[in-house]
């Protein structure tokens, strides 16, 4: 393999300062041949393999995926016990055996189920808009709060209320816990992501306390409630209360309240930066492109009920709003590049170099 861009000292070819590791990944792509199927980076002293080639990245996710089901992201839970309780940091046996217990929460059945919660924040959402005529807008706070609204009611089982109230205390929680504002805060985000050796050293836990305190207790309290008048409300809470209930004495993994609470924040996490900022840039997109707009727009009311409203089922058809999407995240794709751990010498036996 050859490293295409010379490194520099200590860094490699992170160009720390200038632009993230992403946009170094497609500056190099854009470099190179399309014939070329890899290439290589360091990021600091260790060696990156770069997979470019369709066919290569089609075996590694899926053909031969065994062989990569770790991710790289670094996991400490004496530092930070919530950032250390998930998929992204689960490894081996313990990864499998959490991927399965949780897979079924995620089925289009149970989705379906948290639908009505979604739709009652659209309603606010309506509301909202309507008070906005012929005024400007900051649309990427709108989809913020909206998307806040609906994680924080499935995840959370509460009506943060955040569409309407700007200035509420969970608001305020929600947007501290991954905001890498200060130094600090941006420097831990630096070693979990890119340096790990120096948490074990500085001990800098990845997401903020306070807020990880604030939301475990609120993730608690609403299960606590459930448990005492005996309330169903089909969301998060609810099935990880089921998965509770359903463990064995023998399971390689529990859910304890810090456990569970963990994983309500990374369904927050990702249920809410990443839709709000996809929902930005394709209404932006549909605002540079009224052709396009129109289109999905006929396509919508031609679904809605009687109501006003459109099902599960309905929504699953719309396949012009499907495209919309996809070329939504094409052009603006939320994740710059997917990383995973090689769990044996797989790149000398199968490739060629």
């Amino acid at each position: 393999m050859s490293i295409t861009e010379k490194p520099y000292p200590l860094i490699g070819n992170l160009a720390l300062g200038r632009e993230g590791l992403g946009y170094t990944i497609v500056r190099i792509y854009e470099t190179l041949d399309d014939k070329c199927p890899y290439f290589g980076v360091y990021m600091f002293h260790k060696p990156v393999f770069v997979a470019k080639d369709k066919e290569l990245i089609k075996r590694i996710l899926v053909k031969d995926f065994s062989s990569f089901s770790n991710r790289v992201q670094y996991a400490n839970e004496k530092v930070d016990a919530i950032a250390s309780n998930n998929l992204f940091t689960f490894r081996n046996d313990v990864w499998k055996f959490v991927r399965n217990k949780l897979t079924p929460v995620f089925t289009s059945g149970k989705l379906k189920l948290m639908l009505p919660l979604m739709n009652d924040i659209v309603v606010n959402l309506e509301d909202v808009l309507n008070t906005t005529d012929n005024q400007n807008v900051d649309i990427k706070d709108i989809c913020k709060r909206f998307t806040t609204d609906i994680t924080t009611s499935c995840a959370f089982g509460l009506d943060s209320g955040i569409l309407k109230n700007t200035n509420s205390e969970i608001k305020e929680m929600t947007d501290k816990l991954l905001n890498p504002k200060g130094f600090v805060r941006r420097f831990a985000a630096f070693c979990w992501l890119l340096c790990p050796f120096l948490i074990d050293i500085l001990r800098l836990p990845f997401l903020d306390p306070e807020a990880t305190e604030y939301l475990t207790n609120v993730f608690k309290h609403s299960e606590d409630e459930r448990k005492k008048k005996n309330i169903k409300r089909n969301d998060f809470v609810d099935l990880m209360m089921e998965l509770s209930e359903q463990e064995m004495e023998n399971d390689l993994y529990k859910f304890d309240d810090l456990k569970k609470s963990a994983q309500a924040m990374v369904f927050y996490n990702a249920g809410t930066e990443s839709t709000s900022t996809t929902l930005s840039v394709c209404l932006y997109e549909l605002a540079l492109n009224p052709d396009v707009q129109e289109k999905l727009r006929h396509e919508i009311k031609e679904n809605l009920d009687s109501q006003g409203n459109i099902s599960y089922e309905k929504l699953h058809g719309m396949e012009y709003l499907d495209l919309v999407i996809k070329e939504t995240l094409r052009k603006y794709p939320f994740a710059q590049f997917l990383s995973r751990y090689a769990d044996n010498d797989y790149f000398s036996n199968q490739l060629v170099w």
